[in-house]
Parts: structure tokens; sequence; C-alpha cells
């Protein structure tokens, strides 16, 4: 018997953007980029997940700054996240969609990587939970920056940690 390997199949734009990707069974997911003349020049717009005629055309849009960063993601349900971003191209903040509107915060060490993540902690209703406000990631990184340590808060002060080791 003779295998086939699956493969995937893309057409790119003179810019070497990719317009459309078939999938092994022929599922087509299209790009769309930000007009020549816009300030943001050549960023994705928007993804389209099952695209064409018939299809379910899902499609995630995207809004970023003049010089590249994601400051929003719609997905197709059509609930924003917006992003902030600091002078040094770092997200900072990341504010989820309505109803829930969790805030995440991250903080950056001065390598510029994310040292710790901070997301509020609220309830079904809404309310952000007083005895436990924040639920905290710390990472720690050796001295080339590779990841060591992830502390994952479980409930206050009480971390899960994983220890990642490199040969």
């Amino acid at each position: 018997t003779t295998m086939q390997q699956p493969m995937e199949k893309m057409a790119y734009n003179d810019k070497g953007q990719v317009l459309f990707a078939l999938d092994p069974e022929d599922a087509k997911d299209g790009f769309e980029y930000f007009p020549q003349g816009d300030p943001r020049f050549g960023y994705l717009r928007k993804a389209i997940r099952d695209a064409g005629p018939g299809k379910l055309n899902l499609a995630t849009e995207y809004d970023v700054s003049a010089v590249g960063n994601v400051i929003l993601v719609r997905p197709p349900k059509g609930n924003a996240s917006t992003y902030a971003v600091n002078e040094l191209n770092l997200t900072t903040k990341m504010t989820s969609p309505a109803p829930q509107g969790y805030v995440t915060d991250y903080l950056h060490d001065a390598n510029d990587n994310v040292r710790e993540i901070q997301v509020q902690n609220k309830r079904a209703d809404g309310s952000i939970d007083p005895a436990f406000p924040v639920i905290r990631t710390r990472f720690e990184r050796d001295v080339l920056d590779n990841l060591r340590f992830r502390h994952e808060e479980r409930s206050p002060n009480v971390f899960l940690t994983t220890e990642t080791r490199y040969d």
C-alpha cells in the first residue's frame, strides 16, 4: 500500500504574504492585509477560516498600530479583545471582551521578557473576588533568558511551580 502524505498548499502575493492556505482536506483559509495608502499597509487585517462561497467564512479581524503592534482582535462572534502596548512595543495589558472584561497585565524584566502575568479574578457575576483579586503567573529565567521556572498561583500566595531544564 502507498501512504499519502498530508500536504498544505499556499498561495502568496507579490509581497510574500499568504493569500490563502488549503489544508489536506481542501478547507481554505484566506488572509487579507491593510491596503496601500493606509499607515498600517501590509499588516494582517483579517483571517478567514473555511473561506469561500457556501462555506462558514469565520473572520477574525485585527487592528494594529502604525508600527504593527496588535491592538485589537475581533473573533468571528464579534467580541473584541484590546491590547495596550508601551513605547518598547511590549504588550502591557489585555482586556478581554464583554461581558467578562477581564484585565490581564503583563510585567516585563530588564531584558523585555514577561516576568509576571496578572489576571483579574472575577466571579460569575462579574465582581472581583476580594479575597483573591488577581491570579499571578511568575517566570524565572537564567542568564541566557531561558525559562527556568513557571510559578502559577492556585490560591492566594500558593503556587504550582514547573521547572524547565536544558541540556
